[in-house]
């Protein structure tokens, strides 16, 4: 399969006008927006707005087109999403649109809204009683002893899964979580404020630790097979 010519056009500045370290940030998202990066070629730039010009290999062809489509969907990649986005926001501070062609054909395979880009609306907050389950990592914050003085309240970092949460306790509550400082995995719970965010979806604010326990190793088994269940 021959390689197939594809351009990405950015509505707005031209390439003489067009900063160098911008245009970089262009192309670098756009390439991790494709993915494939040994069989992604940059060509040239042409005028008209900015116009960036890129072939891409035959056998890569079909993947190519497949990460695009799942764009459209909205089912793709983190990383060709986050990719997406970056250019989105960056059209939107260039108060431009960008527009993804196959060159042969003409056919246009993405639109990007760019300064056309509606606001993304946030629900919350909302407060409730929340559960949640991790190691504790760290307790206060130094650099905040005055404030955390004051608030007669402590800063507690928890490890849960694949991220690090922020949350909160009382000085009591932070004496009794010291010895667990990672340790065993502990379910807290405690009142949660939450905000829904379009793209992010729901997003814990803020948490106040009212009470814990550890959690044995049979617990979590037990957990694990009900995921598994449902």
């Amino acid at each position: 399969m021959s390689d197939i010519e594809f351009c990405f056009e950015i509505g707005a500045l031209s390439p003489q006008t067009f900063p160098m370290e911008r245009l970089g940030q262009y192309i670098a998202d756009l390439g991790a927006m494709l993915g494939e990066s040994d069989f992604v070629h940059f060509l040239r730039l042409e005028a008209g707005s900015t116009r960036i010009i890129h072939k891409v290999k035959g056998e890569a062809l079909p993947r190519i087109e497949a990460g695009l489509n799942a764009l459209n969907c909205g089912v793709a990649e983190a990383e060709r999403q986050k990719a997406f986005a970056s250019l989105n926001k960056r059209l939107k501070e260039d108060d431009a649109v960008g527009v993804y062609t196959r060159s042969d054909t003409g056919v246009v395979l993405l639109h990007l809204s760019g300064v056309k880009m509606s606001k993304p609306e946030m629900l919350g907050p909302i407060e409730q009683s929340t559960v949640i389950d991790g190691v504790v990592i760290s307790l206060g914050d130094s650099r905040k002893k005055a404030a955390e003085a004051i608030s007669k309240s402590v800063r507690v970092l928890v490890r849960s899964g694949d991220e690090v949460l922020k949350l909160s306790a009382t000085r009591d509550m932070a004496r009794q979580l010291g010895p667990h400082i990672f340790g065993h995995e502990l379910r807290m719970t405690g009142k949660g404020r939450w905000f829904r965010h379009e793209r992010d979806g729901w997003r814990l604010d803020r948490f106040m630790i009212e009470s814990f326990e550890a959690l044995r190793e049979e617990d979590l088994l037990a957990t694990v097979a009900e995921l598994r269940a449902i």
